[in-house]
């Protein structure tokens, strides 16, 4: 199952940080001064969470607008995607198209060189059965892109 690094960390860190607090809580024992520490080691990890999540969009929105502006657009939604499976292509070949196909082999704990369709069905694997297609095409639309802005 593949998370890229931005979906992971949104995924995870509310998890960590409700460990931590509780690991935290658990060893003050109910001390006022620990309480206080527990928050405020809360509050700073919330904090970098959120600057990670919001570096991540400032990243991909950059890498958009420098595709759009190459004049190298991503290809059409395929006709046979509608409403819900039209959003999850689009999705996933944005997703996709934003960090090399390496990165994203390593994203999903794939050798670095695997074939761009083991990426995309690995990437389409963390969705529910029926927007796995538009995942994976999706996906390996949005791979093709960045291998080619790789190259060029």
């Amino acid at each position: 199952m593949w998370l890229d690094p931005f979906t992971a960390r949104l995924r995870f860190a509310p998890i960590l940080a409700v460990a931590l607090i509780v690991v935290l809580m658990l060893g003050g024992c109910g001390d006022d001064q620990d309480e206080q520490e527990v928050r405020q080691a809360a509050r700073q990890l919330e904090a970098e969470k959120r600057k990670e999540r919001f570096d991540a969009l400032l990243k991909a929105r950059a890498k958009e607008l420098r595709r759009q502006r190459s004049g190298n657009p991503l290809p059409p939604v395929p006709a046979k995607f509608k409403g819900d499976l039209a959003v999850r292509y689009k999705a996933d070949r944005w997703i996709c198209s934003a960090v090399p196909p390496s990165e994203a082999a390593e994203g999903l704990k794939l050798d670095a060189d695997s074939d761009l369709e083991t990426i995309a069905r690995a990437h389409s694997e963390t969705w529910p059965e029926e927007y796995r297609q538009a995942s994976y095409e999706g996906c390996l639309a949005g791979l093709e892109k960045a291998e080619r802005d790789e190259e060029g």
